[in-house]
């Protein structure tokens, strides 16, 4: 059974990533939201397809976070995780194509996922995130490249890169290259901070054993230090005794030995009394 503490090493990288989804998710939403009140599109009906894209994706995150907290095990909730992470590259990639990524700066959409993706995941898991994330903006440039799908541009740019093979052929090995990096940037990072936290967690054990050894310690020494007081008092309080009977005993003897004397003393007054008036009769 799979220990409960690799859940919640799980759990706790994975909710963070979701807070952070609703606050781009809710900025990119009211971002669209202005550029429609402004009018500054050309194309307002892409930028309303992209809003419709961004509500849907804005309600599933809610809806993976109950499943998430629903979840039992650590496999559990990394496959599912695996999976959202598939749902997003979908919606991503309507976004890019909805606003003519391919020509511009629409592969940055990506790596949001692919971070989220190799912080939280394994290391094979992590390479499999960006890779998909690969293919799909790969994917997407080729589709339209060919005419299979059309291009669909936010802003009119003047050209045509999405159809100029030298762009393609440029940019594609460079997004490949960069959403990989990022990847194992982001996997590399999160395992020398889960390695560190591990550390600390054994230090933190081994603190906490030694402060338990050292309270049994002194309770053992205080213990001792309290019977050894107690003996002592009893010692004292025995010797105390003694001396008193002791004292008692002299007291006693001094006064026979003192009333012994005056005895003798009283005893040579009438001996030299009679023997005066011995001498007195004579």
């Amino acid at each position: 059974m799979e220990n409960n503490g690799e859940l919640k090493d799980i759990l706790a990288r994975i909710l963070p990533t979701i807070k952070l989804r609703k606050i781009t998710i809710g900025a990119a939403i009211i971002i669209t939201i202005g550029v429609l009140a402004s009018k500054l599109t050309l194309y307002p009906e892409y930028i309303r397809d992209a809003f419709i894209i961004l509500l849907i994706w804005f309600a599933s995150v809610y809806w993976f976070e109950f499943l998430i907290r629903k979840t039992k095990t650590a496999s559990e909730t990394s496959n599912l995780y695996f999976g959202y992470q598939m749902v997003e590259f979908f919606f991503i990639t309507l976004i890019v194509y909805n606003n003519g990524g391919v020509e511009w700066i629409g592969a940055i959409f990506f790596i949001f996922v692919i971070v989220y993706g190799n912080i939280v995941l394994s290391k094979f898991k992590g390479l499999i995130i960006s890779t998909t994330g690969c293919v799909f903006y790969t994917l997407l440039a080729i589709l339209e490249y060919f005419g299979f799908i059309p291009f669909r541009a936010a802003y009119p740019t003047g050209a045509n890169f999405y159809q100029d093979l030298n762009y393609l052929l440029i940019t594609i090995p460079f997004v490949w290259f960069t959403f990989y990096f990022i990847g194992w940037a982001a996997n590399l990072f999160t395992d020398l901070l889960r390695k560190r936290t591990l550390e600390l967690d054994k230090t933190k054990i081994a603190l906490e054993e030694a402060k338990t050894i050292l309270e049994i310690k002194v309770k053992a020494r205080t213990r001792e230090l309290r019977e050894l007081a107690e003996r002592r008092e009893e010692e004292i309080e025995k010797r105390t005794k003694e001396l008193q009977d002791q004292v008692k005993e002299l007291e006693r003897f001094q006064r026979l030995t003192v009333g012994r004397e005056l005895k003798m003393i009283e005893l040579k007054k009438k001996i030299r009394e009679l023997e005066k008036k011995s001498k007195g009769r004579a």
